[in-house]
């Protein structure tokens, strides 16, 4: 009697703890060639557990590819009132590879983004996301970070809403390269707004966290524009600013000038 009692209590301690730690979950995902878009998302992993006391579930932590295009879509469908994922965040890293483009490990997954028959605005609506994208000043600025840029047009074309302002990783960057340029990322820009809605606890606080009772911020501002060009998607432009080809939208001066 005594052990199945003590074996009771342990049992309702345990999922008194895991509902009263309960957060929204992070899916990681990353394209990388070389391995420093995947050392890059491991770094954010652990400062998010240490620094920030995350203890939501962490899912996907893979490339695009082996997570699943069908599985990537699942995330930005409408979510029931009975699994509400609005506070649920998607961190991507994602790195440039070749002539500006895509990596091997994204690129079945980027094929299929790219297919006219996903809606614009209403084929991910429930995405919120975040990307750093990987790459090297000395390709020049229409290579730089580009299949990260093309990569976050992309997904906001089709209706997903970023958290914080794109991030950059420059090889090239003094003392550590896009590392460090990763950990000015996150203390200037992903950790804080997390910290905003509760997704993380703030840094200098442990415990359980601050709650979580307000949808993530939604910012679409530059340089996330995107026109739609009607002619290749079958649909009418409905932006006032002149038709654009959105293949090449990543290119444009709204992009150049938050990495110039």
């Amino acid at each position: 009697r005594y052990i199945i009692t003590l074996y009771t209590m342990i049992n309702s301690v345990g999922s008194n703890n895991t509902h009263s730690t309960s957060q929204p979950s992070i899916t990681i995902l990353w394209a990388t060639q070389s391995g420093h878009a995947k050392a890059c998302a491991r770094r954010t992993i652990r400062l998010l557990r240490s620094q920030h006391g995350y203890s939501g579930d962490i899912r996907g932590i893979c490339s695009f590819d082996d997570f699943g295009f069908d599985h990537l879509l699942s995330l930005g469908r409408n979510q029931t009132n009975s699994d509400d994922n609005s506070n649920n965040v998607t961190l991507m890293f994602v790195s440039t590879t070749g002539d500006a483009e895509q990596c091997s490990t994204i690129q079945n997954t980027w094929n299929a983004l790219l297919s006219k028959s996903l809606a614009p605005h209403t084929t991910l609506p429930s995405l919120r996301f975040a990307l750093f994208a990987l790459g090297d000043r000395a390709y020049g600025p229409e290579a730089f970070c580009a299949a990260g840029r093309k990569l976050a047009a992309r997904l906001v074309q089709l209706g997903g809403g970023v958290v914080c302002p794109l991030g950059y990783g420059d090889d090239g960057s003094p003392n550590g390269g896009v590392f460090a340029d990763l950990d000015v990322w996150l203390v200037e820009q992903l950790f804080p707004a997390l910290e905003k809605c509760g997704v993380v606890n703030p840094r200098s606080e442990n415990g359980s966290g601050n709650g979580h009772n307000c949808s993530v911020p939604l910012m679409q501002d530059l340089p996330y524009i995107v026109e739609i060009d009607s002619t290749s998607t079958g649909r009418s432009n409905t932006s006032d600013c002149d038709v654009r080809d959105a293949s090449l939208e990543w290119q444009h001066c709204e992009y150049r000038q938050f990495y110039n």
